[in-house]
């Protein structure tokens, strides 16, 4: 039997009503917000598995006061990655008699951090930056060098982990852990906590503004004595916030378009801490800010006396 308007009795068929059609490309987008969210889930819990289960990192200096390097972001494998500056730094430490320096992350560059990295880097996929590294990286006789993998790494991308490559062919660069690593210093039962964070996100607008929230989001008990913040490629000193002396550690990789779009300015530098320690923790700090000019583009202003006086 068939009804007006051609229907069979007992379809139960709608008509379709364009306002309720799903847009198949909304679906696909959802789809992989989806993916990306469980993985970014993923991920989050075995960084706190392993910030749950690792084991305190402990380093004894002798006498009162401990002299450390500190650096971040140095980008190995960049076109950007100011290698001469580098191994300055390395020279400088050297010449302090430091033996431990400490990495707040972005050790090499990585792999797909945004549209067109590998057209700006000369080490192009894991293996061309590890062996850059292995090969490139600054190695002074009585140094070593604690880092740990920032943002700029291949885990996102293939679950990679090159710092523990890095430290298996390089015995002076031991990898302590992936975007944050605590590390006990001291002597004779007296210690400080020093805490390495690369974190992700872009630079705020006040310099000090993301360390001051992380200092401010630390559960009570666990806060450092010193933070060291990498990633934002901003130098920065902020005393006793909280009671803990937060150091952003600046950056050795010179200013990227990536950067130059978004106007934030690569702060290049590197610091030596001189640390005395009593019962209590930090007694005082001395620091030291070697800063990275490029010198091709400053303006020698004896010359320019010169010429005006000749005129």
């Amino acid at each position: 039997m068939v009804k007006k308007g051609g229907k069979e009795k007992g379809d139960t068929s709608k008509e379709a009503n364009p306002n309720e059609a799903v847009n198949k490309a909304d679906i696909g987008s959802l789809e992989a917000k989806v993916i990306e969210l469980e993985r970014e889930k993923s991920q989050l819990e075995e960084r706190i598995t392993n910030l749950t289960a690792r084991k305190a990192i402990v380093h004894d200096f002798d006498g009162e006061s401990v002299k450390i390097g500190l650096i971040s972001d140095t980008h190995m494998g960049s076109i950007y990655d100011n290698i001469g500056f580098l191994c300055s730094a390395y020279k400088e430490f050297k010449k302090g008699g430091i033996t431990r320096v400490y990495h707040a992350g972005d050790i090499v560059d990585g792999q797909d951090n945004y549209p067109g990295q590998h057209y700006e880097q000369y080490a192009v996929g894991f293996d061309a930056q590890l062996e850059n590294i292995i090969e490139k990286y600054p190695k002074e006789d009585g140094i070593e060098t604690f880092f740990i993998e920032g943002n700029h790494s291949f885990k996102k991308t293939s679950g990679a982990i090159i710092g523990k490559a890095i430290s298996n062919r390089r015995p002076d660069l031991i990898f302590v852990g992936v975007e944050e690593a605590d590390i006990l210093i001291g002597s004779k039962k007296k210690y400080i906590k020093l805490r390495l964070l690369h974190p992700s996100g872009g630079t705020a607008y006040a310099i000090s503004y993301n360390s001051q929230k992380f200092a401010e989001a630390i559960e009570s008990g666990t806060k450092p004595n010193i933070l060291a913040i990498g990633h934002y490629h901003k130098a920065e000193t902020l005393h006793n916030y909280r009671g803990i002396e937060i150091f952003q550690a600046g950056c050795i990789q010179r200013q990227t378009p990536f950067m130059r779009a978004r106007k934030s300015p690569a702060m290049i530098g590197f610091r030596i801490l001189d640390i005395t320690i009593d019962k209590w923790g930090v007694n005082h700090i001395r620091e030291e800010f070697f800063p990275w000019y490029d010198r091709s583009k400053v303006i020698d202003l004896r010359t320019e006396v010169t010429d005006l006086r000749t005129d």
